[in-house]
């Protein structure tokens, strides 16, 4: 459940809240530790290149829903992701982060505002969107320059960091609005 500030935010910013009648399911699915981006009808699944099953066929059979793989270039999983489905059809992207098909994918959906390494590792694409509003570290400047350019309304926030964890959470992000 959320939080009542959450929740009063939320409200006050025009969503509806719903709460469901039917009792939460356990699926045999796991779906982590890769990235999943839900868009409408869509949902993006980061994986690493070279496995052996697609994590989009669990996804796409478990919730009835189009599934787009993104396939990283590193086999090493990074430490924030590298893409973000905001409104209107724009993504923020560190494009380099995938493998070339990957990159055509994205691009060919989106209108992607590019974000780069460095502002990538620090977490600008792991960011929160509340429309028009966009939660992202604080010092991610070009990134919030750029969402300004294209109408949103970047919050920076300071991002406190124990050797590799960052410690902020969703609800500290949503009240810093």
């Amino acid at each position: 459940p959320l939080s009542p500030y959450v929740e009063s935010f939320l409200q006050s910013q025009g969503f509806s809240m719903e709460r469901s009648k039917q009792p939460a399911t356990s699926s045999s699915y796991n779906l982590l530790p890769t990235p999943v981006r839900i868009v409408d009808n869509t949902a993006y699944v980061c994986q690493l290149p070279g496995c052996r099953q697609l994590l989009s066929e669990k996804v796409a059979k478990a919730f009835d829903i189009r599934c787009v793989d993104l396939v990283l270039k590193s086999k090493t999983p990074p430490s924030q992701s590298y893409f973000m489905p905001l409104s209107d059809g724009h993504a923020l992207c560190y494009l380099d982060g995938f493998d070339e098909k990957s990159q055509q994918k994205i691009q060919s959906e989106f209108q992607v505002l590019a974000v780069n390494h460095e502002e990538a590792l620090l977490g600008a694409c792991s960011g929160v969107l509340v429309s028009p509003y966009v939660i992202l570290p604080e010092s991610c400047h070009r990134t919030q320059l750029e969402l300004a350019q294209y109408g949103y309304a970047p919050v920076a926030l300071p991002v406190h960091n124990n050797s590799t964890q960052q410690t902020v959470s969703l609800q500290d992000m949503v009240l810093a609005i």
